[in-house]
């Protein structure tokens, strides 16, 4: 093979695996979290280290070639030609970028919550220096996620590959995983960090309010949803077809049916397609006709 062949092939590794925009283009397709892509990847990158050793290889190959390369970029080829962990390190930090940096929490990125972003950081961030995983995360695939395996101390190791802990996007993705992980005492600490920084973000309104829900606080939940439906930007106006059955379901479990068959109607009313508010307001109205019929007899 050619020089300038070689050369090529090593700029483009370098590119994909240490730039932000090469690993950004990497993770690009499967960032839908319904994406299969996400197991692809896993099987190529985690399951095996036949190809983290190719890369690396090549990047012995780049390491010799000083007069093409500069000081830093030939540093990085010889670490991570020796050290799997240093390879994939630089797609750890891009990934914590998307996962906990957004524009505004108008930002439509909020419609997905990372889950199968931050695994993968699990993932990559358990390979040893050989690119080799332990079996069980060997045979995973992501329809068993499953963050309740996962301690608050290790999502928040993950978290610390993020920048900017200051913002109020970074309390409230960690926030988000740290709730569907059952650590409901340090998923609100981190919503009410988001909210003391920023008063009118409605997700992590959002979030406290199925944390308190989840905790049987619920005249808090319900102030609490109620609150983060209101702060809705306009553009996200249909979300109270998701927002608004969670208070449907509160408070007819504080025995106010007409309040839950109104609210779940607003709800039906705010997205008509999602089925969350199609179900909620058949079951309250329902539950209506059942108390009315109760008090006529």
């Amino acid at each position: 093979m050619e020089i300038e062949d070689r050369y090529n092939i090593v700029k483009g590794i370098y590119w994909l695996f240490h730039e932000d925009r090469g690993a950004r283009s990497f993770f690009n397709a499967p960032v839908d979290s319904e994406s299969e892509l996400w197991d692809e990847y896993w099987l190529m990158w985690l399951a095996t280290n036949t190809h983290t050793n190719s890369i690396r290889e090549w990047l012995t190959v780049g390491a010799e070639m000083s007069d093409r390369f500069d000081g830093p970029t030939l540093s990085w080829m010889v670490a991570a030609s020796k050290s799997a962990k240093v390879l994939i390190e630089p797609w750890v930090q891009t990934l914590a970028k998307v996962w906990l940096t957004k524009t505004g929490f108008d930002n439509e990125a909020y419609m997905d919550k990372s889950e199968r972003i931050v695994w993968m950081m699990h993932g990559l961030t358990s390979l040893d220096e050989d690119g080799n995983i332990e079996t069980p995360l060997q045979d995973f695939a992501f329809y068993q996620l499953d963050f309740s395996v996962l301690s608050a101390a290790r999502l928040r190791e993950l978290a610390n590959f993020g920048l900017d802990e200051t913002s109020p996007h970074w309390h409230t993705g960690l926030a988000w995983i740290h709730m569907e992980a059952g650590h409901n005492d340090d998923a609100i600490h981190h919503f009410q960090e988001a909210l003391a920084i920023e008063a009118q973000a409605w997700l992590p309104k959002e979030g406290l309010a199925r944390v308190y829900g989840e905790q049987d606080r619920l005249p808090e939940a319900i102030q609490m949803m109620e609150d983060a439906y209101n702060s809705l930007p306009e553009k996200f106006a249909f979300l109270g077809g998701f927002l608004l059955p969670y208070i449907a379901e509160w408070k007819k479990r504080t025995g106010d049916y007409e309040g839950a068959y109104e609210i779940a109607y607003q709800g039906y009313i705010a997205e008509p397609s999602s089925h969350i508010a199609q179900d909620k307001y058949l079951r309250a109205l329902n539950e209506r006709e059942i108390q009315a019929r109760s008090f006529t007899v």
